[in-house]
């Protein structure tokens, strides 16, 4: 069920601070496995500024 239900702000800092850190790699995609780490991810994104995956989406891209 994820964090988010319990520590809705630990949950979205924790989804903020992983988007900046792969903003700074210059990565066009963050990659998760986990649905409500992918939710979070989504609704912390901004401006399309990097986009969010699931790791089934990436796999289907390069294939």
């Amino acid at each position: 069920m994820g964090i988010r239900p319990a520590f809705n702000e630990l949950s979205a800092f924790a989804a903020k601070e992983r988007i900046e850190e792969a903003k700074e790699t210059t990565a066009e995609a963050i990659v998760s496995c986990c649905p409500f780490c992918l939710n979070q991810f989504k609704n912390n994104i901004k401006n399309n500024e990097i986009q969010a995956l699931d790791l089934s989406e990436l796999v289907k891209r390069v294939l």
